[in-house]
């Protein structure tokens, strides 16, 4: 890890620093109290006091007897460029390094989620030691870090009421709200209509994305919620209906399985066989008019 840090000292021509103001390390979590076989995320978050930051590594260490590893995630995480990639290297240690370009001065901001299943009863305390944390500076200022350990409990609620919950915070949602956009551009598609689409997830990060279709026929058209067809999707997606006269939904999903639905009303253009239904009611209103004025008229 120092070798690491050694070489971004160079890529940065940084160098060792002095110590400066503390920043603060976080866990969120889904709880405190865990049942064997059950889940556990835990997200680990910086805060770095306005003091923009642009290098951090470290160890993190749980009880491999007691937590099984299931996934790590850097969705939305600070780092922009992994010098080492958040991995297990051996049972119950995890290590990583890695730069934020340009440094990030953000109030509060992600680093790593982790996803355990718990195995055997007991204290499973989550601790993290090695941490360094460097300025953007241009000297390669070392920022004094707290943390305090993650302990959880599993099995045993009577375990949990001693347990400080000062760094705790709960908070797992869907993936965020986002606005598709249809575009026709001669560089995208051979120019034909195209959907758009992007957005993030703070927690797991996006597993895919799904489209449908769901054509609106006639003058009174609506939407019609069941039997959706939903299929896989990248961006840009083609739409099928290049009139543009169908209600698009866009599904985004994430690695939870938690989902967030989009839905786009159909173009005010009208099909021909709207603009022929349309014409048809002027037709019989024009018609039904004159022959109550010519009824009206012989009275």
């Amino acid at each position: 890890m120092k070798k690491i840090f050694l070489t971004l000292g160079i890529i940065f021509c940084l160098g060792k620093g002095v110590e400066t103001h503390a920043a603060q390390m976080t866990w969120r979590t889904t709880g405190l109290n865990f049942s064997v076989d059950q889940q556990i995320k835990a997200d680990i978050f910086l805060a770095t006091e306005n003091q923009s930051v642009n290098a951090i590594s470290g160890i993190i260490h749980f009880p491999s007897d007691k937590l099984s590893l299931q996934k790590i995630s850097d969705a939305s995480s600070l780092i922009g460029l992994w010098i080492t990639t958040p991995t297990e290297l051996k049972p119950g240690e995890i290590s990583f390094a890695g730069i934020i370009p340009g440094g990030s001065a953000q109030a509060e901001g992600k680093l790593i989620g982790l996803q355990f299943v718990a195995k055997t009863t007991g204290i499973a305390p989550i601790t993290m030691d090695s941490l360094e944390v460097l300025l953007n500076d241009g000297l390669g200022s070392s920022v004094k870090t707290k943390i305090s350990p993650l302990k959880l409990i599993i099995g045993d609620a009577k375990l949990n009421q001693d347990i400080a919950q000062e760094n705790i915070v709960t908070e797992f949602n869907r993936p965020e709200s986002f606005q598709p956009e249809i575009i026709k551009n001669e560089n995208v598609l051979n120019n034909q209509w195209a959907l758009i689409f992007f957005t993030n997830d703070k927690e797991s990060g996006i597993d895919h994305y799904e489209v449908a279709e769901q054509a609106a026929w006639g003058w009174r058209s609506k939407i019609i919620r069941g039997n959706i067809n939903w299929h896989r999707a990248v961006s840009p997606f083609r739409l099928s209906d290049q009139f543009r006269n169908s209600y698009i939904y866009v599904k985004a999903v994430d690695h939870d399985g938690n989902e967030r639905v989009v839905l786009i009303p159909p173009n005010q253009i009208l099909s021909w066989v709207q603009k022929f239904q349309t014409y048809l009611v002027i037709i019989i209103t024009i018609i039904i008019l004159s022959l109550a004025t010519v009824i009206i008229k012989r009275r």
